[in-house]
C-alpha cells in the first residue's frame, strides 16, 4: 500500500472503500498487511498494555525522558553521568612515584603537580589528603615543600599503598622551610600507618607539639626542632622514630615523651645549638611508654632535667651513664619507672 509524502496511506487507484466491509480484495489485503506490520509490537498511547515485541528505533532516540524512580525504569544519560559514574569512580592507581608541590603562593585548587604558583598546593594538608585518595600500589608519594613559612598544622591521614609517603623540605638548608603553628601541632599522626617528615624546621606557640603520634608511626630526620609551646616529640599510643640525624635549636617543655607509646632514636647524632632550655624534662617515659635511645651522640648542651621514668615507663640506653642525655639537673626513675 503506497503512502503519501506525509506518511498517510493512499487508497490505490480504481478502488472504493465501503464502511464496515471486510477487506478481502488484493489491494486491500495489502493495506491490511501493511497496517498490521506497522502496529505489531507497538504500545498503546495510554500505556495500559505491555509491549509484545521489540520496538526498533531506526537509529533515533527517545528524548525528554524523566529520571528513573523504579528498579526497572530506563535511565537517561544525564542520570548515569551524574549518579552512577560518580559513585563508581575508582581510585587513581600510581604507575610511578609521584611528587606534589606545596608553596606559600600556591592554591589548594591547583593540581599540586607543578612547582609554580599556578600548579602547587598552598597547604601540606591538601597534599596529604590527595595522596590519601590514591592507590599508591608499590610506588611512593612525595610532598615537596618549597622554601617559606607555613602556619597550618597537618593531620596525617590513612592511605593505600606499600610505601610511606614522604613530606620533605630543603635537604641542604632545612631552616629554609619553617612550619610555625599557633595553638596546633605541626604534624599529628592518628592514621595507624607510617608517614615520613624531613628537611624542615618546626615551631609552635601558645600550644602545640611538633611531632605527635597517637596511632601509627612518624619517621623523621634532618629536622630542626625550634621553639615549642609544649614538646618536640610525643608518642601517645603511637610511635616516633628518628631515621637520621637532626638538631634542636629552640626551647620546649620536653624533647621526647612516650605515654603508652614509643620514641626510638638509636645510632644517630643530635646537635643542640644555643643551649636550649627544657622547663619540664629532656626525655620522659610513663604509663608503659618507652624511650628507646642508645648508641646516639648528643652534641651541645641544654638546661633542665635529663630524664624522668615513671609509672611503668622505660628509658632504654643500653647501659649509658646517667649523664647521657643533655641537661643540667639529674634524672630520676620513680613510681616503677626504669632507666637502664
Amino acid at each position: 500500500m503506497p503512502r503519501s509524502s506525509s506518511g498517510v496511506f493512499v487508497q490505490p487507484a480504481g478502488t472504493a472503500g465501503v464502511p464496515n466491509t471486510l477487506i478481502q480484495s488484493t489491494p486491500y489485503n495489502a493495506l491490511a498487511a501493511d497496517i498490521g506490520n506497522e502496529i505489531t509490537g507497538s504500545l498503546p498511547i495510554s500505556g495500559v498494555k505491555a509491549m509484545g515485541a521489540n520496538l526498533p528505533m531506526g537509529g533515533f532516540r527517545v528524548v525528554n525522558a524523566a529520571d528513573p524512580s523504579g528498579a526497572q525504569d530506563a535511565a537517561t544519560k544525564n542520570y548515569v553521568d551524574t549518579t552512577f559514574v560518580a559513585k563508581a569512580t575508582a581510585r587513581e592507581v600510581l604507575t610511578a612515584a609521584r611528587t606534589y608541590y606545596v608553596r606559600t603562593d600556591g592554591n589548594d585548587s591547583n593540581t599540586g603537580l607543578v612547582n609554580s604558583a599556578g600548579g602547587a598546593f598552598l597547604t601540606i594538608q591538601k597534599a596529604a589528603n590527595v595522596i590519601a585518595a590514591l592507590d599508591c600500589s608499590t610506588f611512593q608519594a612525595f610532598v615537596q615543600v618549597v622554601d617559606g613559612t607555613y602556619t597550618a598544622g597537618t593531620s596525617l591521614p590513612p592511605y593505600l599503598g606499600s610505601l610511606p609517603p614522604v613530606i620533605k623540605g630543603n635537604n641542604a638548608t632545612p631552616g629554609n622551610v619553617i612550619i610555625s603553628t599557633t595553638g596546633a601541632n605541626c604534624f599529628t599522626n592518628a592514621s595507624g600507618q607510617t608517614w615520613s617528615v624531613r628537611d624542615m624546621e618546626l615551631r609552635s606557640t601558645t600550644t602545640g607539639i611538633h611531632l605527635s603520634s597517637t596511632s601509627g608511626l612518624i619517621q623523621y630526620q634532618n629536622i630542626r626542632f625550634g621553639t615549642c609551646a609544649e614538646g618536640h616529640i610525643f608518642a601517645f599510643g603511637g610511635k616516633c622514630q628518628a631515621t637520621g640525624a637532626y638538631s634542636i635549636v629552640g626551647n620546649a617543655q620536653y624533647h621526647m615523651a612516650a605515654v603508652n607509646g614509643s620514641v626510638v632514636a638509636n645510632g644517630i647524632t643530635v646537635t643542640l645549638s644555643g643551649t636550649p632550655a627544657f622547663s619540664d624534662v629532656f626525655v620522659r617515659a610513663g604509663r608503659a611508654g618507652d624511650i628507646d635511645c642508645f648508641s646516639s651522640a648528643f652534641s651541645g648542651s641544654a638546661t633542665g632535667q635529663r630524664y624522668d621514668a615513671l609509672t611503668g615507663g622505660a628509658i632504654f640506653t643500653n647501659g649509658a651513664a646517667i649523664t647521657y642525655f643533655p641537661g643540667s639537673v639529674a634524672g630520676v626513675a620513680r613510681l616503677g619507672g626504669n632507666y637502664f
